[in-house]
């Protein structure tokens, strides 16, 4: 409010992104390059997921969520680093497994350690990173008062030169137990688990937990136009930023379950200014909101997004060459609710009090008559081809 700027803490930045959902997608393989499964994928450490949708949607999807997606089970452990190289667990999770794990500890304050793709993560003080003589690269960031200058160890232990008696391993299993040998507490979870045992965390006595959905339905909400501008040239920039900034601070009322947005609202402007985008075109809509809280692989929100984008959106199947009639059109009637939107908040990973976190809305679908003929009784009838499913993608950084 009064323009107190702090030098110390890194600038958050907002990016945007809008642009067409890939027509078709491999539930097993989704594409790893294209947006917004790029986003997704590669925010691997998350705490809470939440679903927003409207009401007459999830009851269409809510069914396919509980029988098709998978619970999202994590656990809660106490080891060394030590203890990941013991050859039970290297064998059996690093080198023919595949886990996620994240320490304890403030980012960019204490020394955390992550595990991913079987690449260890140290973040370490100057002091740690001297005495473990380990390789690694600072993380950019000069020493202040409030926080100390970082370095970083990344370590791939899946390469074929990571296995014990070579030179490069064993000055790791030195330094993990002459250095870094403080038991710490980590957050543990199996992305490819064998039911056959119980596996090498079972000594441990880990604390198994599963991240539950919790259901928050609430009154009619004012929806706003969520299409972007149509303008083109330069004033498409400044409308298509204005149009990010009200879409997302739309968002942000809504997991905060702020009353300002509810069309029952009657607050004096004195108290609040804030208004809903385009108030006197939004439509009063009941909504849902889900939410996960835990360990929240990349993998298991990827399943929770093509889940409902299977039911929700209908893809169009590739063209097959018969001899009969042509194909027959599809005709339907465009719904304004069908939309939804995930909003996921990650762990940070490099500073104190980071932002690492990032919302996809799949927008409505929007035609005009120049897409096909109107019927009398008010449908459009079209190939749906000519609908493609856009998205809107923001993600806040500050890691």
């Amino acid at each position: 409010m009064f323009g107190f700027e702090d030098n110390e803490k890194p600038l958050t930045k907002c990016y945007a992104m809008h642009g067409p959902l890939p027509s078709y997608v491999d539930a097993s393989h989704p594409p790893r390059q294209k947006s917004p499964f790029s986003t997704i994928l590669a925010h691997s450490f998350n705490h809470t997921v939440e679903l927003f949708i409207p009401e007459e949607a999830y009851a269409v999807i809510s069914a396919e969520l509980e029988n098709s997606l998978k619970e999202a089970k994590f656990s809660k452990v106490i080891m060394t680093l030590s203890d990941l190289l013991h050859e039970d667990f290297f064998n059996f999770h690093l080198k023919s497994g595949n886990v996620l794990m994240l320490s304890e500890g403030r980012a960019g304050v204490d020394r955390t350690f992550s595990l991913c793709d079987g690449t260890l993560r140290l973040l370490l003080d100057r002091e740690t990173y001297e005495r473990a003589g380990l390789e690694g690269t600072p993380t950019g960031t000069t020493g202040t008062k409030r926080m100390k200058s970082r370095w970083v160890v990344e370590i791939n232990l899946r390469l074929p030169s990571m296995f014990p008696g070579r030179k490069g391993f064993e000055r790791i299993v030195w330094a993990f137990k002459n250095v870094l040998t403080q038991p710490v507490t980590w957050l543990f979870c199996d992305l490819d688990p064998k039911e056959s045992s119980p596996g090498p965390t079972a000594k441990h006595h880990p604390i198994h937990r599963v991240a539950e959905v919790e259901t928050f339905r609430t009154g009619p909400h004012l929806v706003p136009p969520l299409h972007p501008p149509a303008e083109e040239g330069s004033a498409n920039l400044a409308a298509f930023d204005e149009y990010v900034a009200d879409s997302y601070e739309w968002l942000g009322m809504l997991s905060l379950q702020s009353p300002r947005v509810l069309a029952s609202d009657t607050v004096d402007p004195y108290l609040s200014r804030y208004e809903v985008p385009a108030s006197a075109t939004a439509v009063p809509t009941n909504l849902v909101r889900l939410r996960w809280r835990g360990l929240l692989p990349a993998r298991w929100i990827t399943g929770l997004w093509l889940t409902t984008l299977s039911v929700l959106v209908s893809v169009p199947s590739p063209p097959v060459l018969t001899l009969g009639p042509p194909p027959r059109r599809l005709s339907r009637t465009l719904a304004p609710s069908a939309w939804y939107a995930l909003s996921v908040d990650g762990f940070s990973t490099g500073y104190p009090d980071g932002t690492n976190c990032y919302t996809v809305l799949r927008l409505p679908p929007s035609a005009s008559k120049s897409d096909g003929s109107v019927t009398e009784a008010g449908e459009l009838e079209l190939d749906p081809s000519t609908l493609p499913d856009t998205f809107l993608l923001c993600r806040l950084d500050s890691r």
